[in-house]
């Protein structure tokens, strides 16, 4: 049987946090830290652990938060939110403040990142002059979906797609 919920009501919806600033903030051993401009080179096979990194000391310095794997990224503000990129978190990462996190709660993350692919987020910009999305109109959206075998049948046929293709 197919619900439709609010996304704020299947899902923990947040953004990231500012990017550390200044190359002393970045190192080889940390856990990645992902910006809006790496999102095309993930989706185009670059690993998560290949983008810039932090530490520990200076994560808890600049109070980052780690975003568990299978959030579900997109970017909601910028010229970066018109492009529609969607990327799903294979480990766990900080985030730059300019991308969407969503985390999923009742839904497969993997569903809910498909759903992105075809049901667009830059559908909510609501001026293309200054393109940015709010993380309530996020919520707001209305996300449609069977059940858990359902959802894992959606996700088990598109990603034979995706290969093939």
């Amino acid at each position: 049987m197919r619900q439709e919920k609010k996304l704020r009501e299947i899902a923990i919806i947040a953004a990231g946090q500012g990017a550390p600033q200044g190359e002393n903030n970045y190192c080889n051993d940390g856990i990645p830290f992902i910006k809006a401009g790496n999102l095309i080179e993930l989706l185009n096979g670059k690993k998560e652990n290949e983008v810039q990194k932090v530490n520990e000391s200076v994560a808890r310095q600049h109070r980052l938060k780690l975003f568990p794997a299978g959030t579900v990224l997109f970017a909601k503000s910028g010229m970066s939110c018109m492009k529609g990129y969607v990327y799903q978190l294979k480990m766990p990462c900080y985030v730059v403040s300019h991308l969407a996190c969503i985390t999923a709660t009742e839904i497969s993350g993997e569903y809910l990142k498909f759903y992105f692919e075809f049901h667009k987020p830059n559908s909510l910009v609501k001026d293309e002059s200054y393109p940015s999305i709010t993380l309530s109109d996020i919520g707001e959206m209305k996300i449609s979906y069977g059940s858990d075998k359902e959802q894992q049948a959606v996700v088990a046929n598109l990603n034979k797609i995706s290969k093939i293709i």
